[in-house]
């Protein structure tokens, strides 16, 4: 590629063109942004980690796609900012975050999950 993978500065325009209200150009960002930041690039994940936090609805659901694309498996870090946010009203965006949070979970980190999350009952009460 002409940019070198993990470019800080291509990290973050790729990143922030998940924030375009364009599908096009969401849908392009995402089918680059491993090519552009590699795997678990801190960069990334930081841009990712806070859009989930955004007001508007489809720049949460890139963010959580792309940390699918970007996660690496054993992330703590990474799996303790999705397990913050899991509990969001938004259907789509926990649909997402259950299968980045399934890309970066370990074996032994199920039980800490399930105690985090809780079952069902236990969140009624």
């Amino acid at each position: 590629g002409i940019v070198p993978e993990g470019n800080v500065s291509a990290v973050e325009t790729i990143c922030s063109c998940l924030a375009d209200s364009s599908f096009l150009l969401t849908s392009c960002a995402l089918n680059n942004i491993t090519r552009v930041a590699g795997r678990s690039n801190k960069t990334a994940l930081k841009c990712l980690v806070g859009m989930l936090s955004s007001s508007t609805c489809h720049v949460r659901w890139a963010a959580a796609d792309g940390l699918l694309l970007v996660g690496q498996k054993g992330d703590r870090y990474l799996l303790a900012k999705m397990l913050a946010v899991v509990d969001n009203p938004d259907r789509i965006l926990r649909q997402d975050l259950v299968g980045a949070i399934a890309g970066v979970l370990l074996p032994e980190d199920f039980n800490a999950v399930v105690r985090v999350l809780g079952s069902a009952d236990a969140k009624s009460r």
